[in-house]
């Protein structure tokens, strides 16, 4: 932790001066880095959901680092890890929460908070926060939940079936290891309005009474335990419940280990696997057992997985949330929520069970029941018929974007973040809608139908399409009832008709692991029933469909496989577009065909565009700043991997060019065999460098092994 350079009170305080005169409201990362300077560990939080954009037990303190994920993510909400010496509690009367509390002061009096912030939901829930007693090594619900159920207060937790389960007090203990904050002033998810700070004091210790009331039941106060764990095992059947907003702790507090561990070949021997003192095994372990399952989180000791090795002096546990994101999902915590958030929905649609292998209740794969398997069975009902190949008019294949994006089928066009990928999507659509982007519609415009949540219309995606100069009457943006979403699950009968209605030549829908409906987008059987009526669609319409995605973060060269989800979406496809750097040139992008079913993909070359800074006249006068693609034109001969160029190899290539450009400036040839053998560089960032410099490259073909040369240009 970096040493404070004010107190967290003197910290707060400064917030709270510059809420009230109004100051930087919509630039957290300043609220972010104050609350760092005051020595609090600091994350950021995505805006829609509340997941954790970095692992929450990476929180930092330290300024640099804090600023360097606000410039990635300058829209996240701020997170706060709960110091291991403080104990928080998370009021939420919408689980009965504001009843408890009331009741706990009749009983033992008010109770002061040193600490209070309000949540930015509106409905009085709040957190207080108190310094944790050293007595207290170990912390429990079940122990308030029982206090709550005993005086009437609280909500009772029901399973899918209606049954009750267990009780809530609805009141939450946070500390060190279990769950964190979001700090003022945050707006809240739901309503918008922003999370607020009531009490700004000295930290104080809770009420003896209330205190005893988190003691694990079965422990005495005194117990050893883990210091910065919260005991979640102790009999209380958590698998029921769920009434957290954080999707982590869903998923932590209705998945078995079992069913997070067991698919990775993980076995278990000794407990039941959740208890406390449960050991597992991991399947190339070399002793006895490789983790162990404390305070419902898990402990590894092995040095052969991939996971962090705890030490007696630096405990590392994994809440099943963390492990499953790491195992499942190479440690990408947003891939991973958006992956359980499917389940969730899944789970709250279907009645299917909780877990991550989970099925559908009703079987829910392509051969079962549940809702693809009826629409199979309906499409079933009609008499089969047989058509001879004779009949059939053969035809060549037409594309909506020469040899990239068929018509009649779907194309994914994927990338990492912040690359291009809407951009060069806007450009298509405006050279679509002007009749100019070569394909079966060049000289005649045509419209296109943007289905769209990540983007918002009027600040992003039509200034983009009016600075690439697209007709905006063609270009037609789907609306959902107020609330609802759009899933091709069920909304692909209605967007075919709205698609005929405009006679529309390219539908896209982004991103679409979003809208594929209530399925785990990481079964493939799955992804591809879904994306089979994308491509009815497109067929039915005769026009192209084309779905934008992410890469993951794996350290994977392979553009098919670095795409988010399972590999449905790019075997359900017909050609996948890979959006990344051009390795010869950082300032420009490629658009690489990564998989052709009907032309040959080496012959069609990566598009080149660069990202372009356009200034719009605002309505009300002034400008508004936005961008387009300018597109270069194409190479050709490029491994359409290449794009996925690496930063730390990016970077050593620039140092590489420096040095090659000393080592050259006396504008001699010099042999490459010296080079290799005089640097401290790959050959791999040696060949980029070069490239990049563009050198002259002569090779002497009489001479033995045929030896080739380089000299910086211009010095002939």
């Amino acid at each position: 932790m970096v040493a404070a350079a004010v107190t967290a009170e003197e910290a707060i305080a400064r917030v709270i001066a510059v809420i009230a005169d109004g100051g930087y409201l919509h630039q957290l990362e300043r609220f972010a880095a104050t609350y760092a300077a005051g020595g609090e560990e600091m994350f950021p939080v995505n805006p829609r959901d509340k997941t954790p954009l970095v692992s929450q037990y990476t929180a930092s303190s330290d300024a640099e680092v804090i600023a360097g994920w606000w410039k990635r993510w300058p829209g996240a909400l701020i997170g706060r890890r709960v110091p291991p010496d403080h104990l928080e509690l998370d009021i939420d009367p919408r689980h009965g929460g504001l009843e408890t509390w009331e009741e706990l002061e009749r009983r033992l009096g008010p109770i002061r908070i040193g600490r209070m912030l309000f949540s930015g939901r509106g409905d009085g829930g709040f957190h207080a926060e108190f310094l944790r007693p050293d007595w207290l090594p170990r912390v429990s619900r079940r122990g308030l939940d029982q206090w709550a159920l005993e005086h009437e207060v609280g909500h009772p937790v029901l399973d899918k079936t209606g049954r009750q389960v267990r009780w809530t007090s609805g009141i939450d203990p946070l500390t060190y290891t279990h769950r964190y904050t979001i700090w003022p002033p945050s707006p809240h998810p739901d309503t918008g309005h922003p999370y607020r700070w009531e009490i700004n004091g000295a930290l104080v210790l809770p009420p003896q009474g209330l205190a005893e009331l988190l003691v694990p039941v079965g422990a005495a106060a005194t117990d050893e335990g883990g210091v910065d764990s919260v005991d979640v095992d102790e009999g209380i059947p958590l698998r029921d419940f769920t009434h957290s907003d954080s999707i982590a702790d869903w998923v932590s507090e209705t998945w078995s280990w079992r069913e997070i561990l067991e698919p990775q070949g993980w076995k278990l021997v000794a407990g039941d696997g959740d208890s406390d003192g449960s050991l597992w095994r991991h399947p190339e372990a070399t002793q006895s057992h490789s983790a162990s399952v404390r305070h419902g989180c898990l402990f590894v000791y092995s040095p052969n997985t991939v996971f962090v090795e705890t030490e007696p002096d630096e405990p590392h546990g994994y809440t099943r949330f963390a492990a499953w994101a790491l195992l499942e999902h190479g440690g990408d915590q947003r891939d991973a929520a958006r992956a359980a958030r499917t389940q969730k929905d899944r789970q709250a649609s279907t009645g299917a069970s909780a877990g991550p292998s989970a099925n559908s209740s009703t079987g829910g794969s392509l051969s079962g029941g549940g809702k693809a398997g009826a629409d199979k069975q309906q499409m079933s009902k009609p008499r089969l018929t047989l058509v001879r190949a004779s009949s059939v008019r053969i035809d060549r294949p037409t594309w909506v974007w020469d040899r990239r994006i068929p018509v009649g089928g779907t194309t994914l066009m994927a990338g990492r973040e912040g690359l291009g990928k809407t951009l060069l999507v806007c450009h298509l659509a405006a050279v679509l809608s002007r009749g100019m982007l070569p394909g079966f519609c060049q000289g005649q415009p045509t419209d296109v139908i943007y289905v769209g949540i990540e983007d918002d219309r009027s600040t992003v995606l039509v200034p983009r399409l009016t600075a690439a100069g697209a007709d905006l009457d063609r270009v037609h943006f789907v609306d959902f009832p107020k609330g609802g979403t759009f899933s091709l699950d069920v909304d692909a009968v209605e967007l075919t008709e709205l698609a005929k209605s405009v006679s529309a030549a390219l539908v896209v829908v982004d991103p679409l692991d979003s809208h594929l409906g209530p399925i785990d987008s990481h079964k493939k059987a799955e992804v591809q029933a879904s994306v089979a009526r994308l491509a009815e669609l497109a067929q039915d319409v005769r026009c192209g469909a084309l779905g934008l995605g992410h890469f993951n973060k794996s350290a994977m060269r392979d553009v098919l496989r670095k795409v988010v989800g399972s590999v449905g979406f790019t075997t359900a496809v017909r050609s996948v577009l890979g959006v990344g750097e051009n390795p010869q040139d950082v300032d420009e992008r490629l658009c690489v065909l990564a998989k052709a079913n009907v032309t040959d993909q080496k012959a069609v070359g990566a598009v080149r565009f660069r990202p372009e800074k356009v200034f719009l006249d605002h309505p009300d006068g002034g400008y508004i700043d936005t961008a387009r693609a300018h597109v270069l034109g194409e190479l050709h001969g490029i491994d359409p991997n290449s794009i996925l160029v690496d930063p730390e190899e990016r970077s050593a290539t620039a140092s590489c060019k420096e040095w090659l450009q000393g080592y050259l400036k006396d504008g001699k040839e010099k042999l490459k065999k010296d080079i290799e053998e005089d640097s401290t560089y790959t050959p791999k960032v040696l060949r980029n460098a070069r490239v990049q410099l563009k050198l002259i490259v002569n090779r002497d073909e009489k001479a033995k092994g045929r030896p080739s040369t380089w000299r910086l240009p211009g010095h002939e």
